[in-house]
């Protein structure tokens, strides 16, 4: 069955071809279908058609593992937004992958990272009309990669709703709209990875990752805190 939607989604293309070259009353629909060129979604992954793809080879990921780049898993992540926020389904995704394409190729850049790549999803996703989608993405791709660092349970302080209130709108990152997008406890993280981050000139990674839970723990119990 995918086989035959993927050949029925390239007939559609060819034919929408032949409806622009020969001026037929239908050109919108033409055009649109030749925009969608840019990808396929066959047996569940974006694939590359006519060689259109993104000109960017590599991505480099929040931990500084460069990974090839994925055209696949940026627009599942793209789509699982919409899901979750029950704002889009996949046709609307995919004209959203269509424009961020656009953005990173005009950037000319063979190299990106993951924190760049956000920075031009989310004001396209806005731009769109989904503005609580938008900061979804935001604030659900960085809890995610705070979470696949953490080697233990992230203890969220203890603190009335003022202290919390105020310790996010002054040290919380921000999105590229000014939404804060993280908690108390992943700002305490944050600072604890930055102090522990000296150990790696005398000693190894498991030391940096000792040092940062150690700090973490004493911060998210008010023993000791950074200003």
């Amino acid at each position: 069955m995918k086989w035959v939607a993927r050949r029925v989604m390239v007939a559609d293309m060819q034919n929408a071809k032949n409806m622009a070259k020969n001026g037929n009353s239908k050109s919108s629909k033409a055009s649109n279908l030749l925009e969608l060129q840019t990808v396929v979604f066959a047996k569940g992954s974006y694939k590359k058609v006519n060689g259109l793809g993104f000109k960017v080879k590599s991505v480099i990921k929040s931990d500084g593992k460069i990974e090839p780049f994925s055209l696949d898993k940026l627009g599942k992540s793209i789509i699982a937004a919409g899901r979750d926020t029950k704002a889009f389904k996949q046709k609307k995704a995919i004209k959203i992958l269509s424009r961020v394409k656009k953005l990173v190729n005009e950037l000319n850049m063979k190299t990106i990272t993951t924190t760049e790549i956000r920075d031009l999803v989310e004001p396209v996703i806005a731009s769109e009309g989904y503005f609580k989608t938008a900061r979804y993405y935001i604030l659900y791709k960085e809890r995610k990669e705070q979470t696949k660092r953490l080697t233990f349970k992230l203890l969220e302080p203890e603190m009335t709703e003022n202290a919390r209130l105020t310790l996010v709108s002054r040290c919380s990152k921000q999105s590229m709209t000014g939404e804060t997008i993280e908690t108390p406890g992943q700002i305490f993280w944050r600072v604890a990875r930055h102090l522990a981050k000296a150990e790696i000139n005398w000693a190894d990674e498991t030391e940096v990752e000792k040092w940062s839970q150690i700090f973490f723990e004493k911060m998210a119990r008010f023993k000791f805190i950074c200003t």
